[in-house]
């Protein structure tokens, strides 16, 4: 088995309609520190791979994929509009 979590450093699919119905100073727990979950994977008697740019990202799900382990690929990513307009509750 193997994971993906494209983390952005937050909850961003709340914090974006937090943000456009409260305004910025409103906005609440959904913004984090970028998490090492792949460390949290290897904790756990998984395999953690972390990764920042394409290159990156190519060689973990290699190794994720080829190890005999469950395996976490941790991928660290900016924000995006993705979804702008969108309200999820």
């Amino acid at each position: 088995v193997v994971g993906v979590i494209g983390n952005d450093a937050g909850w961003t699919q709340i914090l974006r309609g937090q943000r456009d119905i409260f305004g910025e100073s409103r906005v609440v727990a959904t913004k984090l520190e970028y998490t090492r979950y792949d460390k949290i994977a290897d904790a756990v008697g998984a395999r953690g791979f972390y990764a920042e740019t394409p290159e990156q990202v190519q060689s973990a799900l290699k190794e994720a994929f080829e190890c005999s382990e469950p395996a976490l690929v941790n991928v660290k990513i900016s924000g995006s509009d993705f979804r702008k307009g969108a309200i999820s509750v």
